[in-house]
């Protein structure tokens, strides 16, 4: 289990790499969050057909659940950070 938590911790957390470049995962989460926004924008546009707008909910929700995936690898490798304390406490 720690392996798998220090790999999540490499993967997502800037300047955790070994050799401190940007890895794959946080490449692909810029786009990933930039057409989330975009989607979110598109979908208050009222000239949008009903067949776009459903379209657009379901992209919403994908996304969501990415982002929410992610947001559980980063609690779950959180405890990888250096610093004081037990793994909880370097959760938080």
């Amino acid at each position: 289990m720690r392996q798998l938590r220090k790999r999540l911790h490499n993967e997502l957390f800037v300047g955790a790499h070994p050799d401190g470049r940007l890895t794959l995962t946080n490449k692909l989460l810029v786009p990933v969050i930039l057409l989330a926004v975009g989607a979110g924008a598109l979908a208050t546009e009222p000239a949008l057909s009903p067949r776009w707008h459903r379209a657009l909910i379901v992209a919403e929700l994908v996304f969501g659940v990415i982002f929410l995936l992610e947001y559980l690898a980063r609690i779950f490798a959180a405890a990888e950070e250096p610093g004081d304390g037990g793994p909880w406490a370097r959760r938080w």
